[in-house]
């Protein structure tokens, strides 16, 4: 390939190899520019509006270009308009050698409407175009909001509400999971939920909420955190309190834990 002096090399034969059960683009030959894939984190399934977070790393494996921010390199969406995310730039002063990973962190909102929405990433400098390899063309399942009077559930395999496992519509919070896991495929301990749902509220007046947990539970109504009972518990535990509320739709969100031994979650309310 020749190319005129300060000029880049760009790319026009590709091969395809399987990354991690994908299927990835990979160039052949080595330009200026040029990077390699090396791994990529989203969650599978995501619920309509919610923010998730993402990774992926890329290394530096060209000839003898940095990557800087300086030098507008940045890690580019070549998937779908949809994400309203279009690239991710270095920090500046950052410098990613030849030879060297970079990983990028940052945060997608999922699609406002349900469906499927492809989610592929290619590293880019502006005024030379797009170089190396794209990540995995990964398929994301959205799912919709939950309706009023029903919960947008949020599962995660570990306690942190950190790593998603599963997302679904739960009609109520009522779960007595014993020593078995809420969901297949994630472990029976050490799990974690969120439950974010609008609820119609018929009257006006002062509701009694009663939770059942085992172990750590939070209930936040109407944006205002309402219990914390984040800890450890040795068996089913029963909390009530008391909130007024106008005649409307409120938002109820419900975070829980499971350490060891029996998983339990119930929420409930009743006008006084």
């Amino acid at each position: 390939l020749l190319a005129e002096s300060g000029a880049v090399f760009r790319q026009t034969f590709a091969s395809a190899i399987i990354t991690s059960g994908y299927t990835s683009t990979v160039y052949t030959n080595n330009p200026l520019n040029s990077a390699q894939f090396g791994a990529q984190q989203v969650p599978p399934i995501m619920i309509a509006g919610k923010t998730y977070p993402a990774t992926v790393t890329m290394t530096n494996n060209g000839s003898s270009s940095n990557w800087t921010w300086d030098s507008n390199y940045a890690l580019r969406n070549v998937a779908s308009s949809a994400w309203a995310i279009s690239q991710v730039a270095l920090n500046p002063g950052e410098i990613v050698f030849p030879g060297n990973q970079k990983t990028f962190g940052f945060s997608v909102a999922a699609p406002g409407v349900a469906g499927n929405y492809d989610f592929r990433w290619r590293m880019t400098q502006a005024g030379n175009g797009d170089f190396g390899d794209s990540t995995p063309l990964t398929s994301i399942g959205v799912l919709p909001v939950a309706s009023a009077n029903a919960y947008s559930a949020e599962y995660f395999d570990d306690m942190a509400l950190t790593t998603l496992s599963a997302v679904r519509v739960d009609a109520s919070i009522d779960f007595d999971w014993g020593t078995g896991a809420p969901v297949a495929g994630m472990g029976a301990d050490t799990f974690s939920a969120r439950w974010t749902g609008d609820w119609n509220f018929n009257t006006s007046g002062k509701y009694r909420f009663t939770i059942v947990a085992n172990d750590g539970i939070r209930v936040w109504v109407g944006g205002s955190l309402a219990l914390n009972k984040w800890v450890n518990v040795n068996t089913a535990t029963t909390y009530t309190f008391d909130k007024t509320l106008a005649a409307g739709v409120h938002r109820v969100k419900v975070e829980y834990y499971e350490n060891t031994a029996a998983a339990r979650a119930k929420v409930s309310w009743k006008l006084r």
